[in-house]
């Protein structure tokens, strides 16, 4: 008498089979999408402030026209400057001030400041602070004075962050400060404004 053999050993049998026997080889099968655990991937957490080093002022709207007062046709005062996202690797920061459109005239070169400095007073600066000279021969802050007539001047200031204190020498004229912060910084960021004269 022939036995018939249960249907799910049948199925079994032909299952290992198809698979290329049930004997291990030694080889594994690739799991497939039904069988691979599924990974859950956090959502991606809101990006840092990735804006770096940067200067602002509450005197100052970038590429904008700046207030008079501040310069030769008011009261010659000089904007207030706050610094923020200064580099962990800074030592020293400095900060310039010239004009694009007169071939770089130095309004202001300052070196020998704290890399925890906030904001800066170019008319109060710290103990620390090495000044050079503007391109008129003022030691510190010399206001934005463009010849009568002449469209409106751009012009920039400049925070640089140095890794290492420079040891710049007082005094020194503006270009050839400008020039060695620039050499021996670590990062810069800028802020602009606009300004002709009066009248």
């Amino acid at each position: 008498m022939l036995l018939r053999r249960p249907r799910a050993l049948g199925l079994l049998v032909a299952a290992c089979i198809g698979l290329a026997g049930c004997n291990d080889d030694g080889r594994t099968l690739e799991p497939t999408s039904a069988t691979m655990p599924v990974t859950e991937v956090p959502a991606t957490a809101p990006a840092e402030d990735g804006l770096g080093l940067r200067v602002t002022s509450p005197d100052v709207v970038d590429a904008s026209v700046l207030d008079p007062v501040f310069t030769c046709d008011g009261v010659g005062r000089a904007p207030l400057l706050v610094f923020s996202g200064i580099p962990p690797a800074a030592a020293e920061l400095a900060v310039a001030v010239v004009d694009l459109d007169a071939n770089d005239f130095v309004h202001l070169v300052v070196a020998g400041l704290p890399s925890t400095t906030a904001q800066l007073d170019p008319m109060q600066l710290p103990d620390t602070a090495v000044v050079g000279r503007s391109d008129s021969d003022a030691l510190g802050w010399d206001p934005p004075c463009p010849p009568p007539g002449d469209a409106a001047h751009r012009y920039e200031i400049r925070l640089y962050a140095m890794a290492e204190p420079i040891g710049l020498a007082p005094g020194l004229p503006g270009n050839e400060a400008i020039a060695l912060i620039e050499a021996a910084a670590i990062d810069v960021a800028r802020l602009g404004f606009t300004y002709a004269a009066a009248g």
